[in-house]
Protein backbone atom coordinates (compact mmCIF):
# COMPACT_ATOMS: atom_id res chain seq x y z
CA UNK A 1 0.00 0.00 0.00
CA UNK A 2 1.92 3.01 -1.01
CA UNK A 3 2.18 5.94 1.50
CA UNK A 4 0.72 9.13 1.63
CA UNK A 5 2.36 12.34 -0.24
CA UNK A 6 2.25 13.79 2.92
CA UNK A 7 4.10 11.24 4.45
CA UNK A 8 6.69 10.45 1.80
CA UNK A 9 7.47 13.90 2.29
CA UNK A 10 7.86 13.58 5.85
CA UNK A 11 10.79 10.93 5.40
CA UNK A 12 12.43 12.95 2.68
CA UNK A 13 13.16 15.64 5.47
CA UNK A 14 13.80 13.78 7.89
CA UNK A 15 16.71 11.72 5.51
CA UNK A 16 18.25 15.26 4.27
CA UNK A 17 18.28 16.25 8.54
CA UNK A 18 20.31 12.98 9.44
CA UNK A 19 22.78 13.79 6.09
CA UNK A 20 23.16 17.12 6.36
CA UNK A 21 25.44 17.26 9.63
CA UNK A 22 27.58 14.41 8.01
CA UNK A 23 27.50 16.61 5.16
CA UNK A 24 28.65 19.64 6.74
CA UNK A 25 31.41 17.55 8.08
CA UNK A 26 32.88 16.58 5.04
CA UNK A 27 32.80 19.65 3.50
CA UNK A 28 34.21 21.72 6.52
CA UNK A 29 36.87 18.95 6.19
CA UNK A 30 37.48 19.80 2.31
CA UNK A 31 37.89 23.26 3.39
CA UNK A 32 40.24 22.76 6.16
CA UNK A 33 42.64 20.63 3.70
CA UNK A 34 42.18 23.01 1.24
CA UNK A 35 43.44 25.68 3.62
CA UNK A 36 45.86 23.56 5.16
CA UNK A 37 47.53 23.03 2.07
CA UNK A 38 47.39 26.41 0.91
CA UNK A 39 48.94 27.92 3.95
CA UNK A 40 51.98 24.70 3.35
CA UNK A 41 52.42 26.32 -0.02
CA UNK A 42 52.44 30.32 1.48
CA UNK A 43 54.74 29.62 4.21
CA UNK A 44 57.07 26.93 2.01
CA UNK A 45 57.06 30.52 -0.44
CA UNK A 46 58.06 32.71 2.32
CA UNK A 47 61.35 30.55 3.47
CA UNK A 48 62.18 30.51 -0.17
CA UNK A 49 62.19 34.22 -0.40
CA UNK A 50 63.93 34.36 2.84
CA UNK A 51 66.52 32.05 1.78
CA UNK A 52 67.01 33.94 -1.60
CA UNK A 53 67.65 36.92 0.21
CA UNK A 54 70.44 35.33 2.72
CA UNK A 55 72.24 33.31 -0.07
CA UNK A 56 71.90 36.87 -2.02
CA UNK A 57 73.49 39.00 0.20
CA UNK A 58 76.36 35.85 1.54
CA UNK A 59 76.67 35.51 -2.08
CA UNK A 60 77.50 39.59 -2.39
CA UNK A 61 79.77 39.42 0.33
CA UNK A 62 81.86 36.13 -0.30
CA UNK A 63 82.13 37.71 -3.87
CA UNK A 64 83.27 40.82 -2.82
CA UNK A 65 86.39 39.08 -0.48
CA UNK A 66 87.04 36.72 -3.00
CA UNK A 67 87.79 39.89 -5.79
CA UNK A 68 90.39 41.05 -3.31
CA UNK A 69 91.86 37.77 -2.69
CA UNK A 70 91.90 37.26 -6.71
CA UNK A 71 93.60 40.84 -6.50
CA UNK A 72 96.52 40.01 -4.53
CA UNK A 73 97.18 36.82 -5.95
CA UNK A 74 97.97 38.66 -9.27
CA UNK A 75 99.87 41.51 -7.48
CA UNK A 76 101.87 38.32 -5.84
CA UNK A 77 102.45 36.54 -9.43
CA UNK A 78 104.63 39.58 -10.85
CA UNK A 79 106.22 40.27 -7.79
CA UNK A 80 110.05 39.57 -8.52
CA UNK A 81 110.69 37.25 -5.84
CA UNK A 82 107.70 35.22 -5.96
CA UNK A 83 107.73 35.04 -10.22
CA UNK A 84 111.41 33.56 -10.05
CA UNK A 85 110.75 30.60 -6.77
CA UNK A 86 108.51 27.29 -8.89
CA UNK A 87 106.87 26.82 -4.95
CA UNK A 88 105.28 29.96 -4.42
CA UNK A 89 104.15 29.92 -8.24
CA UNK A 90 102.39 26.48 -7.78
CA UNK A 91 100.85 27.94 -4.22
CA UNK A 92 99.52 30.87 -6.30
CA UNK A 93 97.93 28.46 -9.04
CA UNK A 94 95.87 26.75 -6.65
CA UNK A 95 95.03 29.36 -5.26
CA UNK A 96 93.19 30.69 -8.62
CA UNK A 97 91.84 27.48 -9.05
CA UNK A 98 90.19 27.30 -5.48
CA UNK A 99 89.16 31.08 -6.18
CA UNK A 100 87.66 29.67 -9.66
CA UNK A 101 85.77 27.20 -7.46
CA UNK A 102 84.44 29.25 -5.29
CA UNK A 103 83.61 32.23 -8.22
CA UNK A 104 81.26 29.55 -9.90
CA UNK A 105 79.59 28.21 -6.42
CA UNK A 106 79.31 32.17 -5.83
CA UNK A 107 77.72 32.29 -9.48
CA UNK A 108 75.08 29.68 -8.69
CA UNK A 109 74.35 31.14 -5.43
CA UNK A 110 73.81 34.82 -7.14
CA UNK A 111 71.54 32.64 -10.07
CA UNK A 112 69.35 30.70 -7.40
CA UNK A 113 68.56 33.80 -5.92
CA UNK A 114 68.03 36.15 -8.93
CA UNK A 115 70.12 38.65 -8.29
CA UNK A 116 73.09 37.98 -10.93
CA UNK A 117 73.26 40.61 -13.61
CA UNK A 118 71.90 39.37 -17.05
CA UNK A 119 72.82 40.55 -20.07
CA UNK A 120 69.90 38.71 -22.32
CA UNK A 121 70.05 39.18 -26.45
CA UNK A 122 68.73 36.97 -29.09
CA UNK A 123 70.32 33.48 -29.08
CA UNK A 124 69.52 30.93 -32.08
CA UNK A 125 69.69 27.86 -30.02
CA UNK A 126 70.73 25.74 -33.51
CA UNK A 127 73.71 27.36 -33.74
CA UNK A 128 74.35 28.02 -29.73
CA UNK A 129 74.06 24.09 -29.06
CA UNK A 130 76.25 23.58 -32.23
CA UNK A 131 79.21 25.79 -30.50
CA UNK A 132 78.43 23.83 -27.01
CA UNK A 133 79.04 19.74 -28.75
CA UNK A 134 82.82 20.03 -27.22
CA UNK A 135 82.11 21.50 -23.95
CA UNK A 136 78.92 18.69 -24.35
CA UNK A 137 80.96 15.73 -25.20
CA UNK A 138 84.07 16.37 -22.76
CA UNK A 139 81.82 16.66 -19.95
CA UNK A 140 80.04 13.30 -20.82
CA UNK A 141 82.68 11.41 -21.21
CA UNK A 142 82.94 8.70 -24.14
CA UNK A 143 80.29 6.58 -22.67
CA UNK A 144 77.50 8.81 -23.25
CA UNK A 145 75.85 9.08 -26.48
CA UNK A 146 74.18 12.98 -26.81
CA UNK A 147 71.66 13.10 -29.75
CA UNK A 148 70.38 16.90 -30.84
CA UNK A 149 66.60 17.60 -31.92
CA UNK A 150 66.90 21.25 -33.57
CA UNK A 151 62.78 21.51 -35.30
CA UNK A 152 62.69 24.28 -37.71
CA UNK A 153 62.82 27.46 -37.90
CA UNK A 154 65.57 27.78 -35.92
CA UNK A 155 63.92 28.88 -32.19
CA UNK A 156 65.71 31.89 -31.14
CA UNK A 157 65.55 32.77 -27.30
CA UNK A 158 66.26 36.25 -25.80
CA UNK A 159 68.59 34.89 -22.87
CA UNK A 160 72.04 35.95 -21.49
CA UNK A 161 74.07 33.86 -23.58
CA UNK A 162 76.57 32.77 -20.60
CA UNK A 163 74.06 31.39 -17.98
CA UNK A 164 72.76 29.62 -20.55
CA UNK A 165 75.39 27.91 -21.21
CA UNK A 166 76.02 27.15 -17.60
CA UNK A 167 72.52 26.00 -16.73
CA UNK A 168 72.98 23.38 -19.49
CA UNK A 169 75.91 22.41 -18.82
CA UNK A 170 74.42 21.65 -15.19
CA UNK A 171 71.29 19.64 -17.15
CA UNK A 172 74.07 17.26 -18.98
CA UNK A 173 76.17 16.83 -15.98
CA UNK A 174 73.18 15.64 -14.06
CA UNK A 175 72.31 13.21 -17.28
CA UNK A 176 75.62 11.88 -17.52
CA UNK A 177 75.34 10.80 -13.08
CA UNK A 178 71.98 9.58 -14.10
CA UNK A 179 72.65 7.12 -16.46
CA UNK A 180 75.56 5.49 -13.78
CA UNK A 181 78.15 5.40 -17.06
CA UNK A 182 76.65 4.94 -20.48
CA UNK A 183 73.71 6.04 -22.80
CA UNK A 184 71.56 8.63 -24.58
CA UNK A 185 71.18 12.30 -23.81
CA UNK A 186 68.45 14.12 -26.08
CA UNK A 187 68.85 17.95 -26.30
CA UNK A 188 65.90 19.27 -28.24
CA UNK A 189 64.83 22.46 -28.92
CA UNK A 190 61.80 24.24 -30.31
CA UNK A 191 59.15 26.68 -30.17
CA UNK A 192 56.65 26.15 -26.90
CA UNK A 193 54.54 28.63 -27.94
CA UNK A 194 54.34 32.00 -30.32
CA UNK A 195 56.41 33.89 -27.19
CA UNK A 196 58.36 31.26 -25.53
CA UNK A 197 60.98 28.78 -26.42
CA UNK A 198 61.54 25.21 -25.35
CA UNK A 199 64.34 23.58 -24.82
CA UNK A 200 65.38 20.42 -22.68
CA UNK A 201 67.93 17.44 -21.46
CA UNK A 202 65.93 14.37 -21.90
CA UNK A 203 68.17 11.19 -20.26
CA UNK A 204 67.52 7.53 -19.87
CA UNK A 205 68.74 6.96 -16.65
CA UNK A 206 67.66 5.81 -13.01
CA UNK A 207 65.29 8.81 -12.33
CA UNK A 208 63.74 10.03 -9.56
CA UNK A 209 61.35 9.40 -6.86
CA UNK A 210 58.51 11.50 -6.16
CA UNK A 211 60.32 12.61 -2.74
CA UNK A 212 63.40 13.69 -4.55
CA UNK A 213 61.32 15.17 -7.60
CA UNK A 214 60.01 17.21 -4.58
CA UNK A 215 63.19 19.02 -3.71
CA UNK A 216 64.89 18.79 -6.52
CA UNK A 217 65.22 22.42 -6.72
CA UNK A 218 65.88 23.21 -3.18
CA UNK A 219 69.10 24.86 -2.29
CA UNK A 220 72.10 22.52 -1.24
CA UNK A 221 69.82 19.40 -1.73
CA UNK A 222 71.97 16.74 -2.99
CA UNK A 223 71.90 12.99 -3.25
CA UNK A 224 74.75 12.48 -4.00
CA UNK A 225 77.63 11.85 -1.72
CA UNK A 226 78.89 14.48 1.09
CA UNK A 227 81.49 16.88 -1.14
CA UNK A 228 80.38 15.20 -4.42
CA UNK A 229 78.85 19.18 -5.65
CA UNK A 230 77.19 22.16 -4.11
CA UNK A 231 73.63 20.79 -4.41
CA UNK A 232 72.99 24.54 -6.22
CA UNK A 233 73.01 23.20 -9.73
CA UNK A 234 69.31 23.09 -10.26
CA UNK A 235 68.25 25.20 -8.20
CA UNK A 236 70.76 27.63 -10.01
CA UNK A 237 68.72 26.33 -13.02
CA UNK A 238 65.57 27.25 -11.65
CA UNK A 239 66.46 31.00 -10.69
CA UNK A 240 68.15 31.79 -14.44
CA UNK A 241 65.14 30.67 -16.04
CA UNK A 242 62.58 32.39 -13.87
CA UNK A 243 64.90 35.56 -13.87
CA UNK A 244 65.13 35.15 -17.71
CA UNK A 245 61.08 35.38 -17.61
CA UNK A 246 60.88 31.77 -18.16
CA UNK A 247 60.68 28.55 -16.03
CA UNK A 248 62.14 25.02 -15.30
CA UNK A 249 60.04 22.03 -15.40
CA UNK A 250 61.19 18.12 -14.70
CA UNK A 251 59.71 15.00 -15.33
CA UNK A 252 61.09 12.01 -13.83
CA UNK A 253 60.11 8.29 -12.53
CA UNK A 254 62.45 6.03 -11.05
CA UNK A 255 64.09 4.00 -13.81
CA UNK A 256 62.58 5.82 -16.79
CA UNK A 257 64.72 8.48 -16.50
CA UNK A 258 64.50 12.49 -15.93
CA UNK A 259 63.52 15.17 -18.59
CA UNK A 260 64.46 18.79 -17.69
CA UNK A 261 62.49 21.59 -19.63
CA UNK A 262 63.27 24.97 -19.66
CA UNK A 263 60.88 27.55 -21.09
CA UNK A 264 62.60 30.78 -21.88
CA UNK A 265 61.29 34.01 -23.66
CA UNK A 266 61.21 34.20 -27.26
CA UNK A 267 63.41 37.13 -28.50
CA UNK A 268 61.18 39.65 -30.30
CA UNK A 269 57.89 39.10 -27.88
CA UNK A 270 55.73 41.49 -26.40
CA UNK A 271 56.31 42.23 -22.88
Amino acid sequence: MPLPANSVLMLALLLLLLLLPGMAMVLLSARRRRLDAERAVSAAEARMRTMSRVIGGIAHEFNNQLTVMMQATGLLADHAAIAADPAPQALLQAIRRSGAACAHVTAQMLSFSRQQNLQPEPVGLGGFLAGLQPAFRQLAGAAIRIRYEIEAPDPVAFVDRRQLEAALLNLISNARDALQGGGDVVVRAGAADSHSVRLEVIDGGVGMSAEVLARATEPFYSTRPVGDGSGLGLSMVQGFAMQSGGLLRLHSEPGRGTAAELILPAAGRSS
